[in-house]
């Protein structure tokens, strides 16, 4: 009795400790949580001693074209007079800088068994046709959805390795070896059905942790792995579909009643949206980025359309909205005003074109919307450089969005290959109001896990028993002739410049080299275990790939100390290793994206 009576106390005794440490945990989040919302208090007041100082008149500059050279109407094709008699040593490219997230180490945070760790705030996210800041306090940037290792990619059968045909021997090679797949987490995407037939089921997705922003955001609830049940319409609701989302937001305490773009309104209409109760609708936007990893660009348009909805029509209104909404929530959103027009000055962790722009310390700012010429004047209130505002907003997409589907039916086909399945419409409209970016952004983007690995699963099936020099000839054939070709001009109308993200390439019924070479480069990596380089040459995009062994006749690249061979999904029939003859003698510029 007495043994019994002990071994009953230590487990009261460690059932209590257990709960005192989720109680101190809960305590300490809580704390955070309060620091944090006192942190962004803080900005906010300081944002508006700034507001109320004379603006300053700043020059719009005009977007920035990601290439000058046109490119082909038609798609080359494959003459074996192509082929270079010897093979020409491997060129040096040059790497393009490209500013691509990094996710960052995670610190330490008291945690106890069975509760979770405080995740910071999500990446909270077109198509063409002074006084000093105050310190922040610490807050643990920890990834808002938990992070669990992908799961191998393994196919169901490994492809059997057949012995290659031996190189030239000016070439030096290496021994042949079986083609394995090695683990790693999905990368990147780019997308128009061929009317298909019905969609093969698709595979289970791998949760993947995202890409923190580079600066602090504000400690939340962590995010479930499936969305949420989206909160109850009331009366003091404003709801909404954004993608497929049905969306249920407080309404605001003021009403839209800017009359005008000039600073003296457009300042008092900021403060008293400051002074209403804004937390529940803040709250509301972060806990939707949460659960629906909506990313940065997808939050900006959640608050953009809601502000629109309040407005009734009041641009300059819900403007205003926004800019301090997005900044409430940990954004360095601004607000500009020209020709009594209220506009939004956004900064971006990545290279954007087409978009008219200012220069404010160094940095740029993009206009939006983007209706400004260049060579205006746009006016904003001064921000010493040392002030810290927020957080820029990061355009990769990564983690995949959780959104509701809208399925369309895609099937491709091409000699022993074939893909099927469906694409979500709701993410495709959303792309198709992203901004423009390099092309390495796009194939580092990732929105619809489920696609990605029913499309891996049936091609890993299809190329069972294949070298890997097979299987990588299958794979850019299929792509080759799978897909129809014409430019964005051609497509979209003179003058567009549209990358496509992995998922776009799927629903549009034609794309170009670039869009090629997003889907290919994917493919490759993660079916064959391969490293991949996103090749650029004037008017042209292709990759070069690190194959175990020289093609017998190639062009190929040198690229930290290993060579990569030239392999473009747009040089009809053409195998890998083989360029177009314009641009062998052509040092590229090689992009990475993972």
């Amino acid at each position: 009795m007495k043994f019994r009576a002990f071994v009953w106390s230590l487990l009261l005794l460690s059932v209590s400790a257990v709960q005192a440490q989720s109680e101190d945990f809960e305590s300490f989040r809580q704390r955070l949580l309060n620091d944090y919302d006192a942190f962004r208090q803080g900005v906010l007041d300081q944002y508006e001693n700034f507001l109320d100082e004379a603006w300053a008149g700043f020059e719009t500059f005009a977007g920035d074209k990601r290439s000058e050279d046109p490119k082909p109407t038609a798609p080359p094709t494959f003459k074996p007079s192509d082929l270079p008699t010897v093979p020409s040593p491997p060129q040096v490219p040059t790497l393009k800088p490209v500013k691509l997230p990094k996710v960052p180490s995670v610190p330490s945070v008291p945690s106890s068994p069975g509760v979770p760790s405080i995740p910071s705030t999500p990446s909270v996210p077109t198509r063409p046709a002074a006084p000093s800041s105050p310190s922040s306090p610490s807050v643990p940037s920890v990834p808002s959805v938990p992070s669990v290792p992908a799961a191998p990619s393994v196919p169901s059968s490994p492809i059997a390795a057949v012995p290659s045909v031996p190189s030239s021997p000016s070439v030096p090679t290496t021994p042949t070896k079986p083609v394995t797949p090695t683990p790693t987490k999905p990368a990147a995407p780019a997308s128009s059905p061929i009317p298909a037939t019905p969609a093969v089921p698709t595979a289970p997705a791998t949760p993947i942790a995202p890409v923190s922003p580079e600066k602090p955001a504000a400690p939340i609830t962590p995010a479930p792995e499936k969305p949420v049940a989206p909160a109850k319409p009331t009366a003091n609701t404003i709801n909404y579909n954004l993608y497929g989302l049905q969306l249920s937001v407080p309404k605001p305490a003021v009403a839209p009643n800017l009359t005008s773009g000039a600073q003296k309104e457009v300042v008092a209409f900021w403060k008293e949206i400051k002074e209403s109760d804004t937390k529940a609708i803040v709250k509301s936007f972060k806990d939707a980025a949460v659960n629906y990893r909506l990313g940065d660009w997808c939050s900006l348009k959640a608050v953009e359309k809601y502000a629109e909805i309040w407005a009734k029509g009041n641009v300059n209104a819900a403007r205003v909205m926004t800019q301090f909404l997005m900044m409430s929530m940990g954004y360095d959103l601004r607000m500009a005003s020209a020709n009594n027009e209220v506009y939004l000055l956004l900064p971006f962790q990545q290279q954007v074109y087409a978009n008219t722009f200012i220069r404010i310390d160094d940095n740029k700012y993009y206009v939006y919307p983007n209706s400004m010429p260049a060579n205006s004047s746009i006016y904003t209130c001064r921000v010493p450089a040392d002030v810290d505002c927020g957080q820029t907003i990061n355009l990769v997409i990564n983690p995949a969005y959780l959104l509701p589907k809208k399925d369309q039916a895609f099937k491709v086909s091409h000699a022993d290959l074939s893909i099927e399945g469906n694409i979500n419409r709701n993410i495709i409209d959303l792309q198709q109001e992203y901004p423009s970016m390099d092309i390495s952004c796009y194939a580092a983007s990732i929105a619809d896990e489920d696609l990605r690995q029913n499309i891996l699963s049936q091609l890993r099936k299809q190329l069972e028993g294949k070298s890997e020099m097979e299987a990588a000839n299958a794979i850019l054939h299929f792509v080759q002739e799978g897909f129809a070709y014409k430019t964005d001009g051609q497509q979209f109308g003179q003058g567009v410049e549209k990358c496509f993200f992995f998922d776009e390439l799927l629903y549009f019924p034609f794309c170009d080299c670039e869009d090629r070479s997003i889907f290919f480069a994917y493919l490759v990596k993660e079916i064959l275990g391969l490293d991949v380089l996103l090749v650029g040459y004037p008017g042209h995009e292709c990759t070069a790939v690190a194959l175990s062994e020289a093609p017998q006749r190639h062009t190929s690249l040198n690229y930290k100390g290993k060579n990569y061979y030239i392999c473009d999904p747009t040089y009809m029939g053409a195998d890998v290793g083989m360029c177009m003859p314009k641009y062998v003698n052509v040092n590229p510029e090689v992009e990475e994206w993972y």
